[in-house]
């Protein structure tokens, strides 16, 4: 993707030029994309809350995560090429051979016509035509495409302003499982999916009992992880921080 490392994006308000590096590497992870990021907890998930605060708020873009996700030590740098992979999608009206040349000016290092983007899931769909590769700092070949439907778990997301208020419709039903209402909302709509993903759940050492809260009350066992794991994940930033953290505490007296 050598030929889209200076595409540069315009935010109008700041009449200031940015880089795709600039814009997912600052805090919140994109200058007017993912304007804040919103954790939400189990069992009594608060994607609806967190969608109304987008809402009310008046927030043009939001990262939703879950409040155990973690993500690889390289996890800005993938976002700079997810960004890539996400305009590429967007321009792919383009010959191919121009496919990644993302160079057209927007305010968003995501592109302009995204609804969803799935950073965080657990079941891989069937990508179609058009799916955009590449290969990770993680040392993994990732896909993103476009999906209808079909994948599990929302480990973590982001939703526009539009899309927050489209997609909290969905979520009322409360009958439904926030990732199939989740899917059912991306079969009419523009979901941009990458796997392997991005952000996934770690779990602690310790009981396997508390890995999920929804199924603590049905589902018993005294298995037991001797060390903390993020599924899928290469080089897990929570482990890589725990360790650091172990390092640097002083030894018992």
């Amino acid at each position: 993707m050598n030929n889209t490392k200076n595409a540069t994006f315009q935010d109008a308000a700041a009449e200031t030029v940015y880089s795709i590096e600039d814009l997912v590497t600052n805090s919140t992870l994109g200058v007017n994309n993912f304007q804040e990021v919103l954790a939400i907890g189990l069992p009594e998930r608060s994607d609806k809350r967190d969608l109304l605060t987008v809402i009310d708020d008046e927030l043009t873009t939001a990262l939703i995560l879950e409040d155990d996700v973690d993500w690889d030590v390289s996890f800005k740098s993938q976002l700079n090429q997810f960004a890539h992979a996400t305009r590429a999608i967007e321009n792919q009206e383009l010959p191919s051979t121009d496919l990644l040349n993302t160079s057209t000016e927007t305010t968003t290092p995501y592109g302009n016509s995204w609804d969803i983007l799935l950073l965080g899931t657990c079941a891989n769909p069937p990508f179609g035509a058009g799916a955009v590769h590449f290969f990770g700092d993680d040392g993994q070949t990732h896909s993103v495409s476009q999906v209808n439907g079909g994948f599990a778990c929302t480990y973590g997301y982001g939703v526009t302003q539009t899309s927050a208020r489209m997609l909290l419709g969905h979520l009322l039903d409360l009958s439904t499982p926030t990732d199939m209402a989740m899917g059912n909302f991306c079969k009419n709509h523009q979901c941009l999916q990458i796997w392997p993903q991005l952000i996934s759940s770690y779990k602690p050492a310790g009981s396997r009992q508390k890995d999920s809260d929804i199924n603590e009350e049905t589902e018993v066992t005294d298995e037991i992880r001797e060390h903390g794991e993020t599924w899928n994940i290469k080089n897990s930033a929570m482990t890589d921080m725990l360790r650091k953290v172990s390092m640097d505490s002083p030894s018992p007296a």
